[in-house]
């Protein structure tokens, strides 16, 4: 099925549905919240007897206590994709909202809304809906589940978290903190092939370590008294690829993995979330970037959240930073925390030479000029080893020659450059930004 005919399929489930209930929540409350909450219970009661009468048993309600996002992303999923298994069986409040849209790809995805509406496994006897309620300011959704027995639902939910760890081994769920909570987006491990050839000794350790670590049983954890979980830390400078090693050990053990971006919005409630899906999809490898970001507030939340990783089993944090020296010394100073931390220091020779040959380089110049580029670029990162490749494929495609010699100097310019902050070749001290002299 296209992506057009996915949206399609969804598309036509949603406009066959009826409304339970006419206008919003605030048409029968008379904007009271007594009223609105008689209404809610009322709505309750009718979709329990909806089911009854389209699939002839009684189904009790559940409160999603714990609003487990996996589950509902999951749900997401089936309905984006017109998943066979799925049925929109009703639209809760006839005015609300009842499609979503969203980007997709060069085109557009619309599709019926999770919130607002009702939805069944009928093979599973569960169903789902999230029922949009008032707020003070603008509304939010009381997620419940639907099921005809505790049996039928423990059921369904365990095999909506094994559908979810397939669904997301071998892509990377990405989790970002934005101003209106986390942003979770399913994205390609964008780890290269070429990128899992370089064997430098602390890959090869890494990948011994976390492929371990996923093959051993627990029985071997528990046999020695040692908690099946593990945290290690990679810092060193920018763009010598930490984050690169850490995505690509998660395809090499073929495992989930969530990694998550820190902001500024970071939160004490996305900090819960976060170990929260994390511990659904165990076992499973959590890699979070710029630990350094971490706000000082959020600290006691986020070591009780590694404190909590001893009951949640399965777990391999990998967490990077640009700035060990700023980390908290309760983080790096406490095994059962972070176990280990590991620098992720300047590609040897051997290892520039490897990757230039990877990459391609030698294909613009001869062999033995590789061999020399490989001497002349001590100090440069993967990303400026990057960069030196990318700009000799632009000049072989714009003058049919390439200079090699000549990038390396131009590129080493500019990183000394960006270490004084003399970047003006004008009269003057010729620095910018927070390197220029106070002219007050």
């Amino acid at each position: 099925m296209t992506g057009s005919a996915l949206a399609a399929h969804s598309s036509a489930s949603s406009l066959a549905v009826r409304s339970l209930i006419a206008g919003d929540f605030a048409g029968g409350s008379h904007g009271t919240s007594e009223g609105y909450w008689n209404e809610h219970r009322q709505l309750l009661r009718t979709i329990r007897d909806l089911l009854q009468n389209r699939y002839g048993h009684d189904y009790a309600v559940y409160k999603d206590e714990d609003e487990v996002e996996l589950y509902w992303s999951m749900l997401k999923h089936d309905v984006k994709e017109g998943f066979d298994g799925l049925q929109v069986l009703a639209r809760i409040y006839e005015t609300m909202e009842s499609r979503s849209v969203e980007r997709h790809s060069a085109d557009f995805r619309i599709y019926p809304s999770l919130d607002n509406h009702l939805f069944a496994y009928p093979d599973w006897k569960v169903a789902l809906a999230r029922v949009p309620v008032p707020r003070m300011f603008g509304q939010s959704a009381i997620p419940y589940l639907f099921a005809e027995s505790d049996e039928a639902l423990r059921r369904f939910l365990l095999h909506f978290r094994e559908r979810s760890r397939s669904n997301v081994t071998g892509q990377l769920l990405l989790f970002t903190d934005g101003q209106d909570g986390l942003i979770r987006e399913m994205v390609p491990n964008d780890s290269t092939a070429f990128e899992q050839q370089l064997k430098d000794p602390l890959r090869v350790e890494l990948e011994g370590s976390v492929c371990r670590f996923f093959s051993s049983a627990r029985d071997f954890y528990e046999q020695f008294g040692i908690a099946y979980r593990r945290g290690v830390v990679l810092y060193g400078k920018p763009g010598n690829g930490k984050t690169s090693l850490a995505r690509s050990l998660a395809v090499h053990a073929e495992v989930p993995a969530i990694c998550w971006q820190m902001t500024e919005h970071t939160s004490s409630e996305s900090i819960r979330e976060i170990f929260r899906s994390a511990e659904e999809l165990a076992p499973m490898l959590l890699i979070v970037e710029d630990l350094e970001c971490l706000n000082p507030t959020l600290r006691s939340v986020f070591l009780n959240e590694l404190d909590g990783m001893h009951t949640r089993e399965g777990i391999y944090m990998i967490a990077t930073t640009n700035y060990p020296d700023q980390l908290d010394p309760a983080l790096l100073g406490r095994p059962g925390r972070i176990d280990r931390a590991y620098e992720m220091t300047e590609p040897s020779k051997e290892s520039r030479l490897a990757y230039l040959q990877k990459r391609g380089l030698g294909q613009l110049i001869r062999a033995a000029e590789l061999e020399l580029i490989a001497g002349q670029t001590s100090g440069f990162s993967y990303a400026q080893m990057g960069e030196l490749y990318t700009a000799a494929v632009f000049c072989w495609h714009e003058t049919g020659t390439v200079d090699a010699f000549e990038l390396v100097h131009s590129i080493r310019q500019e990183i000394d450059k960006s270490k004084t902050g003399a970047w003006l070749a004008a009269s003057g001290s010729g620095k910018v930004g927070f390197f220029a002299n106070n002219p007050l």
